[in-house]
Protein backbone atom coordinates (compact mmCIF):
# COMPACT_ATOMS: atom_id res chain seq x y z
CA UNK A 1 0.00 0.00 0.00
CA UNK A 2 0.95 3.60 -0.55
CA UNK A 3 2.21 6.27 2.06
CA UNK A 4 1.93 9.53 1.88
CA UNK A 5 4.96 10.85 2.69
CA UNK A 6 4.67 13.73 5.02
CA UNK A 7 7.92 15.56 5.57
CA UNK A 8 10.65 15.05 3.03
CA UNK A 9 13.09 18.36 2.48
CA UNK A 10 14.68 17.77 -0.94
CA UNK A 11 16.43 19.70 -3.80
CA UNK A 12 17.08 18.25 -7.22
CA UNK A 13 18.27 20.93 -9.95
CA UNK A 14 18.66 19.31 -13.21
CA UNK A 15 22.32 20.66 -14.36
CA UNK A 16 23.72 21.56 -17.37
CA UNK A 17 22.52 20.83 -21.20
CA UNK A 18 25.03 18.95 -23.83
CA UNK A 19 24.65 21.18 -26.94
CA UNK A 20 22.12 19.28 -29.52
CA UNK A 21 23.22 16.90 -32.29
CA UNK A 22 21.03 16.32 -34.58
CA UNK A 23 18.31 12.98 -33.67
CA UNK A 24 20.43 13.16 -29.87
CA UNK A 25 19.35 12.21 -26.92
CA UNK A 26 20.26 14.23 -24.00
CA UNK A 27 19.89 13.08 -20.95
CA UNK A 28 19.69 14.95 -17.19
CA UNK A 29 20.06 13.44 -14.25
CA UNK A 30 18.79 15.01 -10.76
CA UNK A 31 20.39 15.06 -7.77
CA UNK A 32 19.32 12.02 -5.08
CA UNK A 33 18.97 12.96 -1.78
CA UNK A 34 17.93 11.05 1.05
CA UNK A 35 15.74 12.28 3.89
CA UNK A 36 14.13 10.36 6.91
CA UNK A 37 15.33 7.72 5.77
CA UNK A 38 13.84 7.84 2.00
CA UNK A 39 15.90 8.10 -1.18
CA UNK A 40 14.71 9.51 -4.55
CA UNK A 41 16.16 10.91 -7.44
CA UNK A 42 14.63 12.44 -10.66
CA UNK A 43 15.64 12.04 -14.04
CA UNK A 44 14.48 13.97 -17.35
CA UNK A 45 15.55 12.58 -20.90
CA UNK A 46 14.50 14.45 -23.86
CA UNK A 47 13.06 12.31 -26.19
CA UNK A 48 14.99 11.08 -29.79
CA UNK A 49 14.96 14.10 -32.25
CA UNK A 50 13.18 16.51 -30.42
CA UNK A 51 14.70 19.44 -28.17
CA UNK A 52 11.34 19.76 -26.13
CA UNK A 53 9.57 16.82 -25.30
CA UNK A 54 10.87 14.63 -22.03
CA UNK A 55 10.06 11.80 -20.76
CA UNK A 56 10.29 12.50 -16.89
CA UNK A 57 11.17 9.34 -13.76
CA UNK A 58 10.86 9.89 -9.78
CA UNK A 59 12.42 7.14 -7.99
CA UNK A 60 12.38 6.68 -4.49
CA UNK A 61 12.94 3.48 -2.14
CA UNK A 62 9.58 3.39 -0.86
CA UNK A 63 6.11 4.10 -2.39
CA UNK A 64 4.88 7.70 -2.58
CA UNK A 65 2.00 9.77 -4.32
CA UNK A 66 2.42 12.82 -5.76
CA UNK A 67 1.77 16.23 -8.28
CA UNK A 68 4.40 17.13 -10.83
CA UNK A 69 4.02 20.65 -11.44
CA UNK A 70 5.65 21.33 -14.88
CA UNK A 71 6.34 24.81 -14.29
CA UNK A 72 4.37 25.93 -17.39
CA UNK A 73 1.21 26.18 -15.39
CA UNK A 74 0.18 22.39 -16.12
CA UNK A 75 0.75 19.20 -14.01
CA UNK A 76 -0.34 16.12 -13.23
CA UNK A 77 -0.51 13.16 -10.49
CA UNK A 78 2.49 11.33 -9.86
CA UNK A 79 2.26 7.85 -8.26
CA UNK A 80 6.10 6.48 -7.51
CA UNK A 81 6.46 3.39 -8.87
CA UNK A 82 6.44 3.84 -11.79
CA UNK A 83 6.86 7.37 -11.44
CA UNK A 84 6.63 7.80 -15.39
CA UNK A 85 5.07 10.22 -16.91
CA UNK A 86 5.83 12.84 -20.15
CA UNK A 87 5.66 16.56 -21.00
CA UNK A 88 6.10 18.70 -24.51
CA UNK A 89 6.84 22.09 -23.34
CA UNK A 90 6.49 25.17 -25.61
CA UNK A 91 9.86 26.92 -26.48
CA UNK A 92 11.19 29.72 -28.98
CA UNK A 93 13.37 28.48 -31.66
CA UNK A 94 16.78 29.64 -31.56
CA UNK A 95 16.46 30.56 -27.90
CA UNK A 96 16.75 29.63 -24.29
CA UNK A 97 13.87 28.20 -22.14
CA UNK A 98 13.88 27.28 -18.36
CA UNK A 99 11.03 25.93 -16.34
CA UNK A 100 10.79 25.60 -12.89
CA UNK A 101 9.30 22.24 -11.82
CA UNK A 102 8.36 21.39 -8.47
CA UNK A 103 7.27 17.64 -7.48
CA UNK A 104 4.83 17.96 -4.07
CA UNK A 105 4.89 15.02 -1.74
CA UNK A 106 2.57 16.12 1.19
CA UNK A 107 3.80 19.07 2.51
CA UNK A 108 7.00 18.92 0.83
CA UNK A 109 7.83 20.00 -2.60
CA UNK A 110 11.22 19.18 -4.32
CA UNK A 111 12.31 22.07 -6.46
CA UNK A 112 14.11 21.54 -10.33
CA UNK A 113 14.71 23.04 -13.03
CA UNK A 114 14.47 22.39 -17.15
CA UNK A 115 16.63 24.00 -19.50
CA UNK A 116 15.58 23.81 -23.21
CA UNK A 117 18.71 25.25 -25.23
CA UNK A 118 18.03 25.67 -28.85
CA UNK A 119 20.47 28.81 -28.85
CA UNK A 120 23.56 29.03 -31.43
CA UNK A 121 27.06 28.18 -29.66
CA UNK A 122 27.89 31.43 -27.89
CA UNK A 123 31.35 32.55 -28.85
CA UNK A 124 31.83 35.19 -26.26
CA UNK A 125 29.88 37.12 -23.49
CA UNK A 126 31.29 40.17 -22.41
CA UNK A 127 30.57 42.05 -18.51
CA UNK A 128 29.98 45.67 -18.66
CA UNK A 129 29.39 46.99 -14.75
CA UNK A 130 28.51 50.38 -13.40
CA UNK A 131 27.66 51.69 -10.04
CA UNK A 132 24.09 51.97 -9.24
CA UNK A 133 22.55 53.74 -6.03
CA UNK A 134 25.13 53.34 -4.04
CA UNK A 135 29.15 51.45 -3.92
CA UNK A 136 27.47 48.59 -2.98
CA UNK A 137 24.81 48.88 -6.14
CA UNK A 138 26.27 47.01 -9.20
CA UNK A 139 24.34 47.47 -12.40
CA UNK A 140 25.52 44.70 -14.57
CA UNK A 141 24.83 44.44 -18.10
CA UNK A 142 25.93 41.06 -20.22
CA UNK A 143 26.58 41.40 -24.26
CA UNK A 144 27.08 37.98 -26.15
CA UNK A 145 27.43 37.05 -29.63
CA UNK A 146 26.24 35.36 -31.72
CA UNK A 147 22.94 37.25 -30.18
CA UNK A 148 20.96 35.09 -28.34
CA UNK A 149 17.20 35.04 -26.65
CA UNK A 150 15.84 33.49 -24.13
CA UNK A 151 16.84 33.43 -20.10
CA UNK A 152 20.30 32.50 -18.33
CA UNK A 153 21.01 32.57 -14.94
CA UNK A 154 23.18 34.77 -12.96
CA UNK A 155 25.08 33.37 -10.06
CA UNK A 156 26.15 37.00 -7.95
CA UNK A 157 28.79 34.94 -6.32
CA UNK A 158 27.80 36.08 -2.87
CA UNK A 159 25.71 32.92 -2.22
CA UNK A 160 22.90 34.46 -4.44
CA UNK A 161 21.90 33.91 -8.43
CA UNK A 162 18.90 35.55 -10.31
CA UNK A 163 17.39 34.49 -13.86
CA UNK A 164 17.77 37.45 -16.60
CA UNK A 165 16.43 37.62 -20.29
CA UNK A 166 18.35 37.97 -22.97
CA UNK A 167 16.84 40.21 -26.13
CA UNK A 168 19.47 40.24 -29.19
CA UNK A 169 22.49 38.58 -27.38
CA UNK A 170 21.73 41.52 -24.30
CA UNK A 171 20.69 41.41 -20.80
CA UNK A 172 21.02 43.59 -17.89
CA UNK A 173 20.63 43.15 -14.11
CA UNK A 174 21.77 44.84 -10.90
CA UNK A 175 22.37 43.64 -7.45
CA UNK A 176 22.95 45.25 -3.67
CA UNK A 177 26.19 43.66 -2.63
CA UNK A 178 27.33 43.18 1.44
CA UNK A 179 30.66 44.74 2.18
CA UNK A 180 32.79 46.81 4.93
CA UNK A 181 33.26 50.29 3.98
CA UNK A 182 36.50 51.63 3.91
CA UNK A 183 37.94 48.08 2.06
CA UNK A 184 37.84 46.69 -0.86
CA UNK A 185 36.05 42.76 -1.90
CA UNK A 186 35.89 41.33 -4.84
CA UNK A 187 33.66 38.60 -6.22
CA UNK A 188 33.19 35.57 -8.45
CA UNK A 189 30.22 35.54 -10.84
CA UNK A 190 29.34 33.33 -13.29
CA UNK A 191 26.44 33.92 -16.22
CA UNK A 192 25.10 30.51 -17.54
CA UNK A 193 23.21 30.50 -20.46
CA UNK A 194 22.06 27.02 -21.33
CA UNK A 195 25.38 24.57 -20.97
CA UNK A 196 27.68 27.64 -21.33
CA UNK A 197 29.09 29.43 -18.52
CA UNK A 198 30.82 32.34 -18.50
CA UNK A 199 32.62 33.91 -15.67
CA UNK A 200 33.20 37.81 -14.63
CA UNK A 201 33.93 39.50 -11.01
CA UNK A 202 32.61 42.56 -9.39
CA UNK A 203 35.10 44.58 -7.02
CA UNK A 204 33.59 46.84 -4.11
CA UNK A 205 36.16 49.90 -3.72
CA UNK A 206 35.47 52.15 -0.88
Amino acid sequence: MKQIVKKIAFLVLLLGLIALLAGATRTQTAQAETVGGLSCTSTAVVKQGTINSFNFTVECDGDVEGFLDFGDGTGTGLSVPPGTTSHDYSYTPGGIMEYNTFFTVGNSTFHYKVVIDDSPPINNCTTVTSQGQAVNHIVINFNCSPTTNGWGNVSFGDGTETDVEFTNGSAQTSHWYSYTPGGTKSFDGLLTLGSQSFPFEITISD
